[in-house]
């Protein structure tokens, strides 16, 4: 008997090789694979190519806008050299005000362009110090001439002042002119100087360049005028705390306790605090607190205490923060200005006497939102200004001083106030609220005893409270 045998064809197999791996079946499978991969990593390789070019394009962009930032600053300190120079031979108010206003102007622009450059604040304080100093000095100048307050236009000490002053200028240009001959031999580039202020140079070093250029200033003399850079401000004594014995860390430690209302092993000793005004510092419980080595008052308190809700409006929290500074022996100052923030109502406080309000004379108070508690404490303006003034007699009337208040502003209300708008100079002023056409709310102050025009601030409303500008 016949056996039928069916035809069939089988595929040639394929052993599978160790572990299992599939082979490729034909020659152009491979072909097409390492194509593939081929034209990944072209595709990866341009991606590649584009990321470095672009960010080479954003470093040179960066490189660019430094150099710039320093030919300008060159160019602005070379500028205020040659106006403190024109100052020295200004022979009349009119001159005086000119020259004096271009330094300042020239200043400005300055510290604009020093803040453009890749530096840390340490490096240049300095050099901020004399761009602020040297421009609201001439400012001060500028003020006092258009006041016609002197008779010359610029006394001997000031002229003495502006040669020193123009002798810096003249170094800290030579200085910079040298850096940019650096950076355009490629010395080094501006960018590799932000890399060397990530670790390249510890704070110490002196070899940087900016630490170089900041060197200029080691012997930079004291300059004291009324503005609000003078150095006076940050030697000044503090005048509550004048003549007032030191007190022991024992009696710090009570007087932080009573302030507080804990018993005083509730606070313990966490240091001192050196510099302008020496404390005893204290924590416990939350609280920090700072009282003054001379004297034995609270320089500032703060307690941890996070707000999660509101649970009161802000009169509240003004007649709270009231009632605090009355049993602290403060009663009867003036709430000026406050402002809501994160659960807590931030508010400043001002000395009254006689009526007039002292505006140097401050304390901050913070208040929680949520149940009332004093969480911040800070009396520094007052530890620092506070002191009997004397009310000048002889004032003009309320209506003579009213003409000096411009035209387009309408006068709502007015308060006698002491204003040291620029740090040295004290003015017992006519505080007249008011405002513009379009709504703007303008407080001028007016000397009470000449009727000129002293400062001009404008009202700011927020949705956190009021601040002036």
């Amino acid at each position: 008997m016949q056996q039928n045998v069916e035809n069939t064809t089988t595929a040639p197999v394929v052993p599978a090789p160790r572990g299992g791996k599939p082979v490729f079946r034909s020659r152009r499978m491979r072909i097409r694979f390492y194509s593939y991969i081929i034209a990944i990593f072209a595709v990866v390789a341009g991606f590649a190519a584009m990321g470095w070019y672009q960010a080479y394009a954003m470093r040179m962009r960066i490189e660019y806008s430094y150099q710039r930032a320093l030919n300008d600053l060159e160019l602005y300190v070379g500028n205020i050299d040659v106006a403190l120079q024109k100052s020295l031979y200004a022979g009349t108010p009119e001159q005086a005000v000119t020259m004096s206003a271009k330094v300042w102007r020239e200043a400005g622009a300055a510290k604009a362009c020093l803040a453009s450059l890749p530096y840390t604040d340490t490096r240049l304080s300095n050099t901020q110090k004399f761009l602020s100093q040297v421009g609201e000095f001439a400012y001060s100048l500028s003020r006092r001439a258009a006041s016609g307050e002197a008779a010359d236009a610029i006394t001997e000490e000031e002229r003495n002042t502006l040669k020193q002053l123009s002798g810096y200028a003249n170094t800290l240009t030579e200085e910079l002119a040298q850096m940019m001959n650096e950076v355009a031999a490629e010395d080094y580039s501006m960018g590799a100087i932000n890399d060397e202020l990530q670790g390249a140079y510890e704070p110490d070093d002196t070899d940087g360049p900016f630490a170089k250029l900041d060197g200029t200033f080691e012997e930079y003399p004291m300059l004291i005028y009324d503005g609000p850079f003078s150095d006076h401000l940050e030697t000044g004594e503090a005048l509550v705390l004048k003549d007032k014995p030191e007190v022991s860390q024992e009696q710090a430690l009570q007087a932080a306790a009573d302030f507080l209302g804990l018993p005083a092993d509730k606070l313990q000793f966490a240091g001192m605090q050196e510099g302008r005004l020496p404390c005893y510092e204290f924590t416990g419980e939350g609280y920090s607190i700072s009282i003054t080595k001379q004297g034995g008052y609270v320089d500032n308190m703060n307690l941890q205490h996070p707000v999660s809700e509101s649970n009161y409006g802000v009169q509240q929290a003004l007649d709270a923060a009231a009632a605090f500074l009355a049993s602290k022996g403060l009663p009867g100052m003036k709430e000026t200005y406050y402002l809501e923030a994160q659960g807590q109502l931030i508010i400043n406080y001002a000395w009254v006497q006689d009526g007039a309000v002292c505006y140097t004379d401050l304390v901050k108070v913070s208040v929680a939102m949520d149940d009332l508690s004093i969480i911040g404490y800070e009396g520094r303006g007052f530890l620092m200004m506070h002191k009997d003034r004397e009310i000048p007699e002889e004032i003009l009337t309320p209506e003579q001083a009213l003409e000096s208040v411009s035209r387009y502003l309408t006068v709502q209300n007015g308060q006698m106030a002491f204003i040291s708008p620029g740090g040295l100079t004290e003015y017992y002023v006519y505080e007249f609220q008011c405002v513009a056409e379009d709504g703007q709310q303008v407080l001028v102050y007016v000397d009470a005893k000449n009727g000129r025009e002293v400062d001009i601030l404008l009202l700011l409303d927020t949705p956190g409270g009021t601040l002036t500008m």
